[in-house]
């Protein structure tokens, strides 16, 4: 042991108390490494954005398709929004509350504070449907 030392690092005796410490395990999960394949919820983000796509597309077909597309896009954007609010929740009440009343606070929770990747393509499909919609026509009487 060094001279100004209190604790023996070898066999943990303190010189003040004159007492061992005991060790202490502790359990440290370490994070599992990326997979390099394509998960689950990226297939669905892809299926998703592709039946949203085609919807888009009919929607300029006659008004019925045009409401299919937003009635499927309102859908889709509330889903989302509801898992953002759930995992802001999972972070803290004050992060979950502030994500499910504030729409631009929602936006930087997903992209700046989540480490969730499907949430964040889900969630940039969910803002690429709302501005879409805006482009759709309605009520042409068709």
């Amino acid at each position: 042991m060094q001279l100004d030392a209190i604790i023996c690092t070898a066999c943990g005796f303190n010189l003040r108390t004159g007492k061992k410490i005991q060790p202490q395990v502790m359990n440290v999960a370490l994070p599992k490494p990326a997979s390099s394949g394509m998960g689950m919820g990226n297939i669905i983000a892809i299926a998703v954005f592709v039946v949203l796509a085609v919807l888009f597309g009919l929607a300029f077909t006659s008004d019925s398709m045009a409401t299919i597309f937003q009635i499927s896009a309102a859908v889709f954007v509330v889903i989302v929004h509801i898992m953002a609010v759930v995992s802001a929740f999972q972070d803290g009440a004050g992060t979950g509350v502030m994500t499910l009343f504030c729409f631009p606070y929602a936006i930087y929770y997903v992209y700046a504070r989540s480490d969730n990747p499907t949430l964040k393509v889900l969630y940039s499909i969910a803002l690429l449907i709302r501005i879409a919609g805006f482009a759709v026509p309605m009520g042409r009487g068709e």
